[in-house]
């Protein structure tokens, strides 16, 4: 199909109820309900990408569905299309207002219902982004799928080209922000006092975000030109009333220091790693990190009281983001890039050390790896073999739980790489059992 195309929303939908909605029907009835709807949302969001700036992988698991829409050489603008829309869907979808889902149709009406909203829902939410010049968002009167396709297109496409870090990263950041809140909004929408509530603390949270992007670039005492470039394409995209966008101006004049910063409204467990992966790319943008920079990431990570683990994670995250995507994101300085990947790779292989009889345990579930890496310890290997390992290997890496929530830089994990991250003591460690 052409996402380019006028009424591809209305044929998106109509293609996905035709391959998936039985299969979406089940999935809802198999859903465990002690999970927290934000909890599923991350597990949907996660591998998308969008948490981290880059369409990676489509949240689609439908095969049939998916042959229909042609993913496989499909543009990444499109495939952005697909996740923010999959997202919006999926945030709507486990919201407590469709808690009685009880037959197919519903579902088919719950999913109509969701696309409708999401036009209404930015419209709620950015209304400072309305201009009576022909560049404003809502400069004619659209309405339902219409309405909601057009903003799609332009939060994806965008008002003007932002291929470099801090325009895709950001950008991506604010999709997830909106994803985040779309489905409590799109549950409050009736209660009027609660929906504009929801879409104040919206706009709070954006500030917040920009506040931790200005404390992380004034870490060690100075504003870089990268790190001013991001805080201003961050600006750009916010689309702040007239009165916070003058606060961030002024605060962006000043500067700010993280202990000016309240954390105490932040509750998600995903808004707190999102801010800290922000404040990591933040500092990652010019240089490695320096000690005054790190200083400032363990304040903020006490703050936002997260574990060691979960900042190790971040950590791996960002700097795996930036590896992995450093051409496309017009990251020009290769030895920048080699530098921050052998950080990475000495990162990696810490965390590894602490998981080795887990590591053992998915190795040994896949008989043939565990025979390649023997072997490689006794000759040289063909580049069959080398290859086989690299991904089986990246597969039983990617499945311990440290790495499970995080995008790895595959590209970046060739053969020798992963040589440089496998404990040298991991076949001759006793089984874990």
């Amino acid at each position: 199909m052409d996402f380019h195309k006028k009424g591809w929303l209305r044929h998106y939908l109509y293609l996905r109820n035709n391959y998936a909605l039985k299969k979406e029907y089940d999935r809802l009835m198999d859903r465990e309900d002690h999970h927290e709807p934000e909890a599923i949302l991350y597990e949907l969001l996660q591998p998308t990408g969008l948490l981290y700036g880059h369409p990676a992988n489509i949240p689609i698991y439908y095969k049939s569905f998916l042959r229909a829409l042609r993913t496989e050489k499909m543009p990444a603008q499109d495939k952005m299309k697909i996740i923010l829309t999959e997202s919006f869907l999926n945030s709507g979808l486990i919201s407590p207002r469709y808690q009685q889902i009880s037959q197919r149709l519903d579902v088919a009406d719950a999913l109509l219902e969701s696309a409708i909203f999401i036009g209404k829902f930015y419209k709620a939410v950015y209304p400072h982004a309305s201009s009576s010049s022909s560049s404003g968002w809502f400069r004619r009167d659209k309405k339902g799928l219409e309405l909601s396709e057009f903003l799609l297109n332009l939060r994806v496409e965008g008002e003007k080209s932002d291929k470099n870090l801090g325009g895709q990263f950001f950008k991506s950041s604010l999709l997830f922000l909106d994803v985040l809140y779309f489905g409590q909004w799109l549950h409050a929408f009736m209660m009027h006092e609660e929906s504009e509530r929801l879409i104040e603390k919206h706009q709070q949270d954006r500030l917040l975000i920009f506040k931790i992007i200005l404390a992380a670039a004034y870490a060690n005492r100075s504003i870089e030109a990268e790190e001013k470039q991001l805080l201003q394409n961050y600006l750009e995209l916010a689309h702040f009333d007239k009165a916070t966008h003058q606060s961030a101006l002024d605060l962006l004049h000043d500067g700010l220091n993280i202990s000016a910063i309240d954390f105490e409204e932040v509750k998600s467990p995903i808004m707190k790693r999102h801010l800290m992966e922000l404040a990591i790319l933040t500092v990652c943008a010019d240089r490695i990190i320096n000690e005054e920079e790190q200083l400032f990431l363990e304040k903020l990570q006490k703050k936002l009281n997260l574990d060691i683990t979960t900042f190790q994670s971040s950590m791996v995250a960002v700097e795996s983001f930036i590896v992995e995507y450093g051409q496309q994101i017009q990251i020009q300085d290769k030895d920048k890039i080699d530098q921050l990947g052998n950080h990475l790779l000495n990162r990696i292989a810490i965390m590894i050390q602490t998981q080795i009889p887990a590591l053992k345990e998915e190795i040994v579930k896949q008989p043939e790896l565990l025979k390649l890496l023997q072997k490689n310890q006794q000759e040289k290997l063909t580049s069959e073999d080398r290859n086989k390992i690299r991904k089986e290997l990246f597969d039983a890496i990617k499945a311990l739980p440290t790495f499970s929530a995080i995008g790895l830089p595959k590209t970046y994990l060739t053969f020798p790489n992963l040589m440089r991250v496998l404990p040298e003591n991991l076949l001759s460690e006793p089984d874990s059992q």
